[in-house]
C-alpha cells in the first residue's frame, strides 16, 4: 500500500463544499447537521455554527454559552440538531452530567437533557430561541438505589413530538453499569410557545420485551404539515446488534419498535416491537464467531481509528418506508483466520402493513471499493431520503492507503438490489490521525450529519469530519493528530 500520500478516489466532486469547525479539544467530534430554508447548521461536541447556504458564517458559539440560561454546571456534550419541517424551526439537543463521586442516590449526581428550539426558520441571535432543561437522572432502574445518567442521544421529531433516546450508565463511571436504553417524549406545543412542556420517559425494551440496546428514532416526514405513518403513530425506534436467525450463514435482523399515541391522547403511548429480517449481511452467530468490529486502518501509522460497535446510527421514515444505517463486519464468509473489515450498512423496510407486519424491501453494504486500493473501512453513516425516494448516505472511510475522510453515496428507485451509486468525496483526509488524550481509544465519530434541502429536495447536504494536517506542536502527551470538518451539497 501507498503510505506516503492519499489515494485519490475515482469519484465525482460535490456541487459545493466548505471547510468549517476544527479541532476543539474534544474527541469524538460528533459532527451533525440540519438544513432549513436559508441556513445550514453544523455542530460538533462543544460548538455549533449557522451558515448561509452560500457558505457565509452567520454566527458561531459554544454550547455552554448557548445554554447559559439553563446554568449548565459542566461541559455540554453529544449535540444533535434537526430541522422541524412541520413548524419551520431548528431544534437542538445536548447532554450534561455531574458526578458526586458515588454511584448511589445522591443529589450531587446530575444528568440533564438540554433542548433549544428556534422561534422560526431564520434565527439570528440567542433571543430567537426557547430553552428547556429536562432532569434526566434515573434512580433505581435496576435496583440497589443506583443513579444513572443519559448518554449518546438519538434525536428526531414528527408532527406531534420530540423524541430523545439515550443509553443509561451508572454514576460516576464513564461506561460501566449499563442500565438500558430509554426514550424521552416531549410535546412540541408548549415548548415551541416558550412554556415548560412535559417530558415523559419510557423503557422501549421493558414495554415490548425485546432486547435492550441502542435504539435510534426515525425522522418522520409528512407533506403539508400532515404526519406520516398514521393518524396516531409517532415514530419508529430502530436497533441493530448483529442478531442472527438460522445458524451459520443465517440472516441478520433489525429490532423495530413502533410508538403509537406518543402524547397519550388516547391512553398511550403504546409500544409494539418486532424483528425485521434484513438479509445475510454478516456472518455472526450460529457457529461463527461474534468478533468485535475491527477498528479502521490508516496510512503512515499502525494506530487504528475507533469505529465503535454494531449499532443503529440513523433512521428516517417517508412514504411508508423506513430506512436505517448501522455498522457491520463486512469481511464476508465466516473465517476466523481473516482479519475483519468494518463497513457501514443500510436497510429499507416497508411499513405499509402496520406494526407487526414490517418487511424488508432491500439492504446493502457500503464497501468503499471505489475509494481506495486496499480494503476500505466505512463507518458512522447517516441517511436522508427525498420525496422521490432517492436516498443519500454520508459516512467516514479510511484504509491502509486512504486517510480518514468524509464521503457520500446513495441509491435511487430502480437501482439494482443492494447497490449504491459511485462515491463522492466531501473532504479527503490529508494526514494520519491519532488523538487519544492519553487514553486507549483513538476516537472518531460518534456520528455524522446529512439532510434534505427543504426548499429543493433535489439537493442533499452532508457534514462530517476528516483527518486534518497534524499540529506542528504536539500536545503534552505527544499527540499531534487533528480533525477538521466540512459540509457540502450534492444532487440526488
Amino acid at each position: 500500500p501507498n503510505t506516503d500520500s492519499t489515494f485519490e478516489p475515482a469519484a465525482p466532486s460535490l456541487l459545493s463544499s466548505f471547510q468549517t469547525l476544527t479541532e476543539t479539544g474534544w474527541i469524538p467530534p460528533d459532527p451533525i447537521l440540519a438544513v432549513g430554508p436559508s441556513h445550514v447548521v453544523v455542530a460538533v461536541n462543544s460548538d455549533f455554527a449557522f451558515y448561509t447556504k452560500g457558505g457565509a458564517l452567520q454566527y458561531t458559539t459554544t454550547f455552554d454559552a448557548w445554554f447559559s440560561s439553563l446554568n449548565p454546571p459542566s461541559g455540554a456534550f453529544d449535540p444533535k440538531v434537526v430541522y422541524d419541517q412541520y413548524e419551520d424551526r431548528f431544534v437542538v439537543v445536548t447532554l450534561e452530567r455531574v458526578n458526586a463521586g458515588t454511584s448511589f442516590a445522591d443529589p450531587g449526581n446530575e444528568s440533564r437533557i438540554l433542548l433549544a428550539v428556534s422561534k422560526d426558520g431564520n434565527p439570528r441571535k440567542i433571543d430567537d430561541w426557547h430553552f428547556l432543561s429536562i432532569d434526566a437522572k434515573l434512580t433505581n432502574i435496576v435496583g440497589f438505589g443506583l443513579d444513572f445518567w443519559a448518554d449518546y442521544p438519538g434525536f428526531e421529531v414528527d408532527e406531534e413530538a420530540i423524541y430523545v433516546t439515550a443509553n443509561y450508565f451508572v454514576h460516576p463511571g464513564n461506561f460501566g453499569g449499563f442500565g438500558g436504553t430509554f426514550v424521552w417524549i416531549v410535546g412540541k406545543d408548549e415548548f415551541y410557545s416558550g412554556g415548560s412542556s412535559s417530558a415523559n420517559v419510557y423503557s422501549p425494551a421493558g414495554e415490548t420485551g425485546l432486547f435492550d440496546f441502542t435504539m435510534m428514532p426515525a425522522q418522520v416526514y409528512g407533506e403539508g404539515g400532515i404526519g406520516g405513518p398514521g393518524s396516531s403513530i409517532g415514530t419508529f425506534l430502530v436497533g441493530y446488534s448483529g442478531l442472527t436467525f438460522g445458524g451459520p450463514g443465517g440472516v441478520e435482523a433489525a429490532q423495530v419498535i413502533t410508538i403509537d399515541d406518543p402524547l397519550g391522547e388516547s391512553g398511550g403511548p403504546f409500544f409494539s416491537g418486532e424483528f425485521v429480517v434484513l438479509g445475510d449481511l454478516e456472518n455472526v452467530g450460529g457457529g461463527c464467531s461474534f468478533p468485535a468490529l475491527a477498528d479502521a486502518p490508516q496510512p503512515g501509522t499502525t494506530a487504528l481509528i475507533e469505529v465503535n460497535d454494531r449499532r443503529a446510527l440513523d433512521a428516517v421514515w417517508r412514504d411508508d418506508e423506513l430506512w436505517m444505517t448501522f455498522t457491520i463486519d463486512g469481511t464476508g464468509p465466516c473465517n476466523p483466520a481473516v482479519a475483519g473489515t468494518t463497513n457501514a450498512a443500510w436497510a429499507q423496510m416497508d411499513t405499509s402493513g402496520g406494526p407487526g407486519a414490517l418487511a424488508t424491501i432491500d439492504s446493502g453494504v457500503i464497501g468503499g471499493e471505489d475509494i481506495g486500493v486496499e480494503p476500505t473501512s466505512t463507518y458512522f453513516a447517516a441517511i436522508a431520503v427525498n420525496r422521490s425516494g432517492v436516498a443519500k448516505i454520508g459516512f467516514s472511510a479510511s484504509s491502509a492507503d486512504v486517510y480518514a475522510g468524509a464521503f457520500v453515496t446513495g441509491r435511487s428507485p430502480g437501482d439494482l438490489p443492494g447497490e449504491t451509486s459511485n462515491t463522492e468525496t466531501v473532504q479527503a483526509g490529508v494526514d494520519y490521525y491519532i488523538r487519544t488524550f492519553g487514553g486507549p481509544r483513538n476516537r472518531w465519530g460518534d456520528y455524522s450529519g446529512i439532510s434534505v434541502d427543504p426548499t429543493n429536495e433535489t439537493f442533499f447536504w452532508i457534514f462530517n469530519e476528516y483527518a486534518a494536517p497534524r499540529a506542528e506542536t504536539p500536545s503534552s502527551n505527544g499527540e499531534d493528530g487533528r480533525w477538521g470538518t466540512a459540509w457540502g451539497r450534492t444532487k440526488g
